[in-house]
């Protein structure tokens, strides 16, 4: 392979990485009215399950796109040494 080439893959790994956080990037937990809310009594709805679910699938493809990013730089700084 040759060092373009690898450093072509490593920057097209970084884009969807980039584009995957974009999407799927989970923000932390800010209440940005300034307002706290108590619960004091709750149970398990269906729904809470899906947005459980949905908050997993969204950490596990947040964390794909955070490796892609590292491989694609590694790539692109090993294409230096070709």
């Amino acid at each position: 392979m040759t060092s373009e080439t690898v450093n072509t893959i490593g920057l097209v790994l970084d884009i969807a990485g980039v584009i995957l956080l974009f999407f799927f990037g989970l923000p932390p937990e800010v209440r940005r009215g300034g307002k706290s809310f108590i619960i004091l009594e709750g149970s398990d709805t269906p729904d809470s399950k899906k947005e459980a679910s949905k908050a997993k699938w969204f950490d596990r493809t947040s964390w794909l796109a955070l490796g892609l990013l590292v491989l694609g730089f590694g790539l692109q700084i090993w294409s230096n040494y070709l």
